[in-house]
């Protein structure tokens, strides 16, 4: 069963977000919600976990929204994150069977 990880806070250090990302599995989707967005920072220093979870077949997704009200463009993401708009995030709600708050 799919699992939408929603994490909403950035992690206090590249091994607590490693932890958090090693709890996803094949199939799942990770989305960065607020001063998570930080995390996928193509030079951020979690760069790596983040890497990892996409290269282990987890899809990732950021808020377009958050991204602008921290001035991030999304340029500076990493090539696999997703940006996404409020609706997507509706349709990804949708798509994962249930979804796990971080």
């Amino acid at each position: 069963m799919a699992i939408l990880h929603l994490l909403r806070r950035s992690a206090s250090s590249p091994m607590e977000l490693a932890g958090v990302l090693g709890r996803a599995r094949m199939g799942d989707g990770v989305l960065l919600l607020g001063d998570a967005a930080y995390a996928g920072l193509a030079d951020a220093c979690a760069a790596a976990a983040v890497a990892d979870a996409g290269a282990r077949g987890i899809a990732l997704y950021c808020l377009a929204p958050d991204l602008e009200a921290r001035g991030i463009v999304p340029q500076r993401l990493r090539s696999d994150i997703q940006v996404i708009e409020y609706s997507d995030f509706v349709d990804l709600s949708i798509q994962y069977q249930r979804n796990c708050s971080w």
